[in-house]
């Protein structure tokens, strides 16, 4: 442990770490996460599966290969210029070794998240090994880093993902944006801000995604959004 100093929530940068990101105007996403030509579906946000996902999954899926078919694995990029600002390592959780999560931002006020990396890039490792970590005071099999919002350029490779599992997680955060859930102390900070990491792609790409999602209508993505005032 290199500091007892840590943010509230350890993938959002504090206020002194967001003045040195740059603002959001016009900035998105231009480098798809992996090489789609892999990708035959993705699952929108959304999805029950208790007991993992008791509430809905606040993340898209990319399916690379059916669970437990095949070790092999898929080189992971950057969407964008972006700012490491967390990496955690989980051991146990899947049927794979390990488990990687890398949170980044776009810009002040956008963090986007990659989980269930099989395998990180050297220069993810390297980032990794300098952060500020801790183990979950619950779960030794769980360590999470802090990071000095070190930057990845467009389309550097992060890490690899499928090997077992055969899919990964595509989420993001909007600070500026805020769920009406019906009670929002059910969640936590992340929850209230989650979005569609698809709608920080230009349309052009959008679509090349929206086209392996199995439905068509206003939400396309999906929501997590589903505790709402007035409804059962």
């Amino acid at each position: 442990e290199k500091s007892a100093s840590f943010r509230r929530a350890p993938e959002i940068p504090s206020e002194s770490e967001m003045a040195q990101l740059p603002d959001c105007n016009g900035l998105s996403f231009s480098v798809m996460p992996v090489d789609m030509s892999s990708v035959y579906e993705i699952t929108p946000m959304g999805n029950l599966a208790p007991p993992g996902h008791t509430f809905p999954t606040e993340h898209i899926y990319f399916h690379l290969s059916a669970g437990g078919a095949t070790t092999k694995m898929f080189p992971l990029y950057a969407p964008a210029d972006v700012y490491v600002t967390s990496i955690s390592k989980g051991t146990g959780f899947t049927s794979d070794p390990a488990d990687y999560t890398i949170y980044y931002a776009l810009c002040k006020d956008v963090i986007a998240y990659y989980n269930h990396v099989k395998e990180l890039s050297p220069e993810l490792e390297k980032i990794f090994e300098e952060g500020n970590c801790k183990q979950n005071e619950h779960d030794n099999a769980y360590t999470y880093c802090e990071n000095a919002l070190n930057i990845v350029k467009a389309g550097s490779p992060m890490g690899k993902v499928g090997r077992l599992q055969g899919n990964f997680d595509f989420g993001a955060i909007d600070l500026r944006k805020t769920h009406a859930f019906a009670n929002p102390k059910r969640y936590g900070i992340r929850s209230l801000h989650i979005q569609c990491a698809l709608d920080y792609y230009q349309d052009n790409l959008k679509k090349q995604f929206m086209d392996l999602i199995e439905r068509n209508d206003a939400e396309q993505c999906g929501t997590v959004a589903q505790d709402i005032p007035g409804t059962l």
